[in-house]
């Protein structure tokens, strides 16, 4: 999609990951000791578990017990189950995912020591999550001022990036939270919110 309309820098993964040039010039794991306690009980308490160990679309696991219990993950995915892996072991962890609902999500007492997202009412996601500090990064390496910068979000795992440095746009759609700290609120994510601000603001 960025080579269809003529991107060629990306801050993605929650901020973890800067693509420059079209090449991926940094893409930053989980803290591992964290990663690997919420994997232990996560195991414990018999949750599915999927883990993202490099930048594919490629997911490993011990068994099949996510898709057992939720059906596979809601974008591509290449499974690949793995019954010697050992959590122990491993070196590097992007991301992972616990088939835990959102009415037990209390017995995993660890989830508050990493980044963690629920998109999907099945299961949680454990990422990085300094989608400022990835803005901060991207804008460092192109040598560009940060008052450039332009931010649209609509949930609360955007209330990160909205910093008072630069111009931040919720939409209509966005949660209170995030509308009060915008600096404009446009309309939403199915009324072409973002092509109304850029025409608003004259980026046109």
């Amino acid at each position: 999609f960025m080579n269809e309309i003529g991107l060629e820098n990306m801050v993605c993964s929650g901020g973890s990951g800067l693509v420059i040039n079209g090449e991926l010039v940094q893409n930053i794991p989980l803290d591992l000791i964290r990663a690997k306690n919420i994997l232990k009980e996560a195991e414990q308490l018999e949750y599915g578990i999927l883990l993202m160990l490099d930048d594919s679309i490629k997911v490993y696991a011990k068994n099949d017990r996510f898709r057992e219990q939720v059906g596979p993950r809601k974008e591509p995915t290449t499974y690949i189950i793995d019954p010697n892996l050992d959590f122990e072991t491993l070196e590097t962890v992007y991301k992972i995912y616990v088939s835990v609902p959102s009415e037990e999500e209390n017995l995993l007492t660890l989830k508050e020591t990493l980044g963690y997202l629920r998109f999907e009412p099945e299961y949680l996601m454990f990422q990085y999550d300094q989608k400022n500090q990835g803005i901060l990064d991207m804008m460092s390496y192109l040598d560009a001022p940060l008052n450039d910068v332009v931010v649209f979000g609509d949930d609360y795992n955007d209330l990160v990036m909205f910093d008072s440095v630069w111009t931040n746009i919720a939409m209509g759609n966005a949660c209170l939270e995030l509308k009060n700290k915008a600096s404009y609120i446009t309309d939403s994510n199915v009324e072409d919110g973002i092509y109304k601000a850029c025409e608003y603001f004259g980026w046109f």
